[in-house]
């Protein structure tokens, strides 16, 4: 892959249709200007059938689901951090922790977003 040389003729790929292989080739073209973006893949004919053709309502439902869980889990995480932070640690280092905080969280919402963060370090 590296010299920009594979092969799409070997049995494993013979048994795919040519949409596959023309999308599997555009991927991997060795000139990154030639290379097909994400969203050119995504508008790519295989992938556009695929989608369109095998959608399927109760897996994309359970992967909400999911997520949502991942959410809760995310909050019982940040329950549970809170709870140590604020009952097992030493009020000394309650401060420490609070100061650190506040030098990242610059508009003092209460949270530290992705520019404060990259701001602070």
């Amino acid at each position: 892959m590296k010299t920009g040389s594979y092969d799409l003729n070997s049995k494993e790929w013979r048994a795919t249709s040519p949409e596959v292989r023309d999308l599997i080739t555009k991927l991997m073209e060795f000139d990154y200007n030639k290379r097909l973006s994400a969203n050119e893949a995504l508008d790519h004919p295989w992938i556009q059938k695929k989608v369109k053709s095998h959608f399927n309502a109760e897996m994309a439902t359970a992967a909400l689901s999911n997520l949502n869980n991942f959410t809760a889990s995310e909050k019982l995480k940040q329950a549970a951090i809170t709870f140590m932070t604020t009952h097992l640690a030493t009020k000394q280092e309650r401060m420490y922790l609070m100061q650190s905080f506040q030098q990242f969280d610059v508009n003092g919402d209460g949270k530290i977003e992705l520019d404060e963060f990259v701001t602070a370090y």
